[in-house]
């Protein structure tokens, strides 16, 4: 029980001390800005990364059922842990997706929000041209 305790208090003081370092924010945060970059550039190949992980799993689960037939133990055994897994496998690639799907709606906020204020430049522009004018 103690020694949860020290995990937990180690665990705390480590993120205290991550979250106040402005050098570890700044490696994070670029680490974070390059692999945002790469999943949105290489979705194609992480789904094809994806798949092929699942059909290992799925392979996995097959030769360790078939081997383990007789002894129905183990076998719940490798079935919920093949369930852990794939549920895992599976949250980890809907958060990858995510982050790229946040991404584009950052960019296409950004987009908007440049379109309107080239909108109204070029609005302010023909008023005062048209002033000019008469």
């Amino acid at each position: 029980m103690d020694l949860i305790i020290y995990l937990i208090l180690i665990a705390s003081i480590l993120i205290i001390y991550i979250s106040f370092n402005k050098r570890i924010l700044a490696n994070l945060n670029a680490i974070s800005v390059n692999t945002r970059q790469f999943i949105t550039n290489q979705d194609s190949f992480l789904s094809i990364i994806f798949l092929g992980i699942f059909f290992i799993e799925q392979a996995l689960l097959m030769y360790f059922s078939y081997t383990y037939k007789e002894n129905m133990f183990v076998l719940q055994f490798i079935i919920g842990g093949f369930a852990l897994v794939v549920i895992s496998t599976a949250s980890f690639e809907k958060i990858l997706f995510s982050v790229r799907t946040k991404f584009f709606k950052e960019q296409l906020i950004g987009y908007k929000k440049l379109y309107f204020w080239t909108h109204n430049l070029l609005r302010e522009y023909y008023k005062l041209r048209k002033l000019k004018k008469k």
